[in-house]
């Protein structure tokens, strides 16, 4: 069993926090502020979710940045670690992001993922999950 770090007796809030508020800093464009909210969590996670939604947060950072080679080894980094874990929404999430920085890791990975995952056989590009405004966060611990 996981236990709150003991910084704070509030460990999974205070993550969740952290996350939803660098969710609102990249909306309102305060980028510099996101990167310190997750750099935070990454630097002492209250559990292994905060840490991989903090780190998809600051490889969203570097590809909304430009850093499209950077976000997109970070993006494929965590897929291949949340696949590692049978964490499917944070892999689809990795996966997603890949796709954005246009890496052609993605489709493979994607049609690999169709055979484990019969609803992902019906969409061709994992961009097509991106609701919006393409966007790879959904930044919540539960």
């Amino acid at each position: 069993m996981h236990t709150a770090r003991r910084d704070s007796p509030r460990g999974r809030y205070r993550d969740d926090l952290n996350l939803i508020l660098a969710d609102h800093d990249i909306a309102a464009g305060d980028t510099d502020q996101a990167g310190r909210r997750l750099a935070r969590v990454v630097e002492h996670p209250s559990c292994p979710v905060a840490d991989r939604l903090a780190r998809l947060g600051l490889a969203e950072l570097d590809r909304l940045a430009g850093n499209q080679r950077h976000a997109a080894d970070a993006f494929a980094a965590l897929f291949e670690d949340t696949a590692s874990r049978g964490a499917t929404w944070l892999q689809i999430q990795a996966l997603v992001g890949l796709a954005l920085c246009d890496d052609d890791r993605a489709l493979s990975r994607w049609a690999a993922l169709g055979t484990e995952l019969p609803a992902a056989a019906s969409v061709a590009d994992p961009r097509e999950l991106a609701v919006g405004e393409p966007r790879v966060l959904w930044l919540l611990t539960i």
